[in-house]
C-alpha cells in the first residue's frame, strides 16, 4: 500500500467470518524470514495489515548447502519465494509500510521506536 494511512481501508471480503475486523498491525526487521516472512507476506499482498519497522531478511529459510573445503561454507537458496502477483521476495525482503528503524539510543531508554509507531498508526 506504501502510505501508512491507507492501510486502514481493509476488504471486507478479505476476512472470514468470525476473524478479527479491527485495525492489525505486524512489527518486522531484517530478523524476519522463513516461515515468519510468509506469515507476513499475505498480509502485505492484501493490505490487511500494516506493517511497521524494517524490511524482512528475503529469506526463504531453505538454503541448499555447498561445502567448499578447508572450513568455508556456501548458503543458496533453494526455493523463490513470491508475492501472489509473482513479484519476488526471497533475496530481497517484504518493504515495511510504515518504515521506523530502531536506534540504539531509543532501547537504552527503554523505548521501542518501532511499536510505539504502530500503536500511533491504531489509534490515529
Amino acid at each position: 500500500m506504501g502510505d501508512a494511512a491507507a492501510w486502514a481501508i481493509v476488504r471486507a471480503d478479505a476476512a472470514a467470518a468470525g476473524a478479527h475486523r479491527g485495525r492489525l498491525a505486524i512489527l518486522i526487521d531484517g530478523t524476519v524470514g522463513s516461515a515468519a516472512e510468509d506469515f507476513a507476506m499475505p498480509f502485505k499482498d492484501n493490505g490487511r495489515a500494516l506493517l511497521v519497522g524494517e524490511a524482512t531478511a528475503g529469506s526463504s529459510g531453505q538454503p541448499h548447502h555447498f561445502d567448499l573445503g578447508e572450513g568455508f561454507r556456501a548458503w543458496v537458496g533453494a526455493k523463490r519465494e513470491t508475492f501472489p502477483d509473482g513479484a519476488r521476495f526471497e533475496g530481497v525482503g517484504i518493504a515495511p509500510d510504515l518504515e521506523t528503524i530502531q536506534q540504539a539510543a531509543d532501547l537504552r531508554e527503554t523505548s521501542d521506536r518501532v511499536l510505539n509507531g504502530a500503536l500511533a498508526s491504531m489509534t490515529s
